[in-house]
């Protein structure tokens, strides 16, 4: 339930997202459920999941869909990408493998790690995750 945040979000409500309930999404969090960076972090993976999906869908119905968004971002960001290296990656983003949603294991402590005298909720990665994760993305298996 997002309507502390935005009123057009309550629990319950399926809605396609305007730009500024997007943004209320993957940015809130300390109004939101339990105000952990971890429910916002899989939160912007949903986002990013939904997004990857209908840009993968759409472009299976129209190929030269990845140069119209290239188009339209290139008035809101800067890269250094051409529009044919957008298409290729977004191509092979739509025949590759989907892993799932890969998360290291950890805990969080109260801290003051970015010395900015705030107490932050710090994440730290338990060390047999971090190599688990790896092994999945990357084989580093010897087998």
């Amino acid at each position: 339930d997002f309507s502390e945040v935005d009123e057009t979000l309550i629990d319950g409500a399926t809605v396609t997202l305007t730009d500024k309930q997007a943004y209320n999404y993957v940015h809130e969090r300390k109004h939101v459920n339990d105000g952990t960076n971890e429910n916002r972090m899989k939160r912007q993976e949903q986002y990013i999941r939904a997004m990857l999906d209908k840009l993968v869908d759409r472009t299976a119905e129209d190929p030269g869909f990845p140069n119209v968004i290239y188009k339209d971002m290139k008035n809101y960001a800067l890269t250094d990408m051409t529009g044919n290296d957008f298409s290729r990656i977004l191509n092979r983003v739509s025949k590759g493998e989907n892993l799932g949603l890969l998360s290291f294991k950890g805990e969080y402590k109260i801290g003051k790690l970015i010395n900015d005298n705030k107490e932050l909720q710090e994440f730290y990665v338990d060390e047999k995750s971090r190599i688990e994760v790896l092994d999945k993305l990357y084989d580093l298996s010897t087998n």
